[in-house]
């Protein structure tokens, strides 16, 4: 036996069980790779907006800290103007109300865009209303203050005013975007449930739909088989025959190998059937597979063609070889333990033999066939329980 010729027939006969295995491989990877996606998707989502949401209350409050720092600053630079009124610290002082000024505008920007209530913080509006004219009246007073003293009087009281108004303010508006932050992370809480429980429904669905793929993938393997497969047998059927004796036979020309095909039918056999009946027939047949498989070599491939007729494909083997080897089986079914119900039968069979020696196809099987079939037939003619080969 040539070994790359049996590796070549194993490989052949093997195809589909890898691609059915491939098949499975690839629907878990897919699974696999699903639940990568989602969870990633998931995590990435609730990441970024838990960081957005977080960020954006962060920033809003740390822009309250510094501008209730303003109303500090602001007392200290009028200070400084009323101990030394001096034209530098007036300067300094209009940098500071700036100041103040554009934090205020910069909260304004916070509150719109912002998802408080504004009812919740239109008492602050106001108070920020007021202190804007308060900022105003208190830059008026800051130019005079140079040249009047009844101004440098006003502007002391006037800015402990703005600091008030400013302290309050800031801090019942610090306190509201706590509360929110609060509020905000316990509704990211929640989506965060939400959308775990929604992706562990996704993955359930696509676990689903997976199965049903591999159910559907395992019912056409099922049948695929059972349409290939002779059920009292478990043998190949004639098609799947057909197409094994192709690919054999496409493989012998390209190795330039002989290549051989045996018919063989059980003698007398509807005689059996009709002394023991039907269910011991059935059980003969059995018999008979089961003594023909465990007689064949590993490269062999046997199938159930007809009602008592099998085939075999014998690859790689040329006449003197199918001879010796259907002469194996001849004397095995001879002497092959019968069923108990027909345990005094003697069973015999006749085969025919067709060989191609060289310039083998895919093409010559119909006729490979036809001959081993006249050869089954003179076999039969001849007296039975012997083999004859195709000339």
């Amino acid at each position: 036996m040539d070994l790359g010729t049996a590796q070549d027939q194993c490989s052949l006969s093997m195809a589909n069980t890898y691609h059915h295995r491939g098949t499975y491989t690839l629907v878990a990877l897919a699974f696999m790779s699903l639940i990568a996606i989602v969870a990633f998707t998931a995590t990435s989502f609730i990441g970024n907006a838990r960081q957005h949401i977080g960020a954006d209350y962060l920033s809003f409050a740390g822009e309250l800290v510094r501008a209730q720092q303003g109303g500090r600053e602001l007392r200290q630079a009028t200070e400084h103007l009323l101990d030394h009124p001096e034209q530098e610290h007036r300067q300094q002082l209009l940098q500071t109300i700036w100041l103040l000024d554009t934090r205020r505008d910069s909260i304004r920007r916070y509150l719109t865009r912002s998802h408080l209530e504004p009812d919740s913080y239109r008492h602050i509006e106001k108070e920020l209303d007021q202190l804007d004219d308060l900022l105003s009246r208190f830059e008026t007073l800051t130019e005079e203050a140079m040249d009047s003293d009844s101004s440098q009087r006003s502007l002391a009281s006037l800015a402990t005013d703005i600091d008030n108004s400013q302290a309050f303010a800031y801090s019942e508006l610090y306190q509201l975007v706590l509360e929110a932050s609060a509020e905000r992370q316990r509704q990211m809480a929640l989506l965060n449930r939400v959308i775990i429980v929604l992706s562990l429904v996704v993955l359930l669905v696509m676990a689903g739909l997976l199965i049903a793929i591999v159910k559907i993938i395992g019912q056409k393997a099922a049948m695929q088989r059972l349409s290939l497969t002779d059920d009292l047998t478990g043998l190949d059927n004639r098609r799947a025959l057909t197409q094994q004796a192709k690919q054999g036979l496409a493989l012998a020309k390209r190795q330039h190998h002989p290549y051989s095909i045996a018919l063989i039918d059980i003698d007398h056999f509807k005689l059996l059937n009709d002394r023991y009946g039907h269910p011991v027939g059935d059980q003969v047949l059995q018999q008979v597979a089961t003594t023909l498989r465990e007689l064949v070599r590993h490269m062999d491939h046997l199938a159930r063609v007809g009602g008592e007729e099998f085939c075999l494909l014998m690859p790689n083997t040329d006449e003197a070889g199918a001879r010796q080897l259907c002469e194996r089986l001849r004397q095995g079914i001879a002497t092959m333990i019968m069923p108990e119900a027909a345990d005094n039968a003697q069973l015999t069979i006749s085969i025919g033999i067709a060989c191609c020696a060289d310039h083998c196809s895919a093409e010559q099987f119909e006729r490979l066939y036809s001959e081993a079939d006249q050869a089954l037939y003179i076999a039969k003619r001849e007296g039975r329980n012997r083999i004859e080969v195709a000339s």
